[in-house]
């Protein structure tokens, strides 16, 4: 009988841990990407519009991965994407996005549907310009 109590709070528990993680990542990348790339630009003659957020910021961890193409880390977990943050050097634009909807625990969906402001799909985007 305890263990079928004990299930779904680890379960809950894991879910706000993972969408805390995903939340931090996105600050850290905010925090430091606007800084080095000016570095990159100012101090060692990078050409803007040719920087991949790869070079401004190496993110490491379970279900996280770059994507080349677009330019932007992907936190991806049993084939749906959770988050991902985009880069437009020649606009500098930083833009991130959590998908509420695709966490699986009900409770962490209205968790982060409250914390964010959130559109019409339940994603939540913001945008930062340096």
């Amino acid at each position: 009988m305890l263990s079928a109590v004990a299930i779904p709070k680890y379960n809950n528990l894991k879910a706000n841990a993972e969408l805390a993680n995903i939340e931090k990542v996105i600050y850290d990348i905010q925090g430091s990407v606007p800084g080095t790339f000016i570095n990159l630009v100012e101090l060692e003659g990078e050409d803007p519009s040719t920087i991949k957020l790869d070079q401004l910021i190496d993110v490491k961890g379970k279900n996280w991965s770059f994507s080349e193409s677009g330019n932007r880390y992907n936190y991806e977990y049993k084939g749906l994407t959770k988050a991902h943050i985009m880069f437009h050097p020649t606009s500098k634009l930083l833009v991130s996005s959590i998908y509420c909807n695709n966490f699986p625990d009900d409770q962490v969906k209205e968790k982060c549907k409250n914390k964010y402001p959130v559109d019409d799909l339940n994603i939540y985007t913001q945008k930062l310009y340096f």
